[in-house]
């Protein structure tokens, strides 16, 4: 189904890729389209996970109103949307409690329009948190891709990858994290007293996982 409405009754929308590839901004210019229609009202929610900003922001300044859930907590949502939200969004998904599945089921049936924005893989590259749920079950998927920032050096040049990036590359002290690695970060900003943490977007090809365990099939 293509989404072209602003408001589609009962429809579960999904935005989904790695970091930096838009889907903030994509959903920020969604809902801006709800401004021309007087009746139809929005409500989003942004999990405590994300302790970036007050309000759901994307890279471009791009800002929207939220309210903040704890994350283990997503039924919290119920006590704030009312009957005029018409269209519920629910931002960084994949830090959610996996009760949220059953909260969307429950606001689908009572015709809202529920758009999701989150990552589909973790720094792993393996599905992260409830969003396979959501991508199961979407009446409508955008997968958004960023640019590879691997780069290489050649002669006194730093050369970008730039190929279509899919995942999201989780570096500790410039070095591709262990698979088993325990930090959190959220963002990309360093915490002082700890190694150097950063996320760049990646490619499959140079998207780099030391002792991730063989794929079972």
């Amino acid at each position: 189904m293509e989404a072209v409405k602003p408001y589609n009754p009962g429809i579960l929308e999904v935005y989904t890729g790695p970091m930096r590839c838009g889907k903030t901004l994509k959903i920020a210019l969604r809902v801006n389209k709800l401004k021309h229609l007087e009746d139809i009202q929005f409500i989003a929610f942004k999990p405590s996970t994300d302790t970036r900003s007050e309000e759901i922001e994307s890279r471009d300044g791009f800002k929207i109103p939220s309210v903040t859930i704890p994350s283990n907590e997503p039924e919290r949502v119920l006590d704030y949307i009312k009957e005029e939200h018409k269209v519920i969004v629910f931002s960084e998904t994949q830090f959610f409690d996996k009760y949220l599945a059953q909260i969307t089921e429950r606001l689908l049936k009572e015709r809202k329009n529920v758009i999701v924005e989150g990552l589909n893989l973790d720094f792993r590259g393996e599905p992260f948190g409830i969003m396979p749920f959501f991508l199961s079950r979407a009446d409508h998927i955008e997968v958004l891709t960023a640019i590879c920032d691997y780069h290489t050096i050649e002669g006194e040049k730093r050369v970008r990858c730039q190929n279509p990036a899919t995942r999201t590359q989780r570096l500790i002290n410039e070095r591709p994290a262990d698979y088993n690695s325990p930090i959190v970060l959220i963002g990309d900003k360093s915490i002082i007293g700890q190694p150097r943490q950063s996320y760049e977007c990646r490619c499959l090809e140079h998207h780099f996982v030391p002792n991730i365990p063989d794929l079972k099939i």
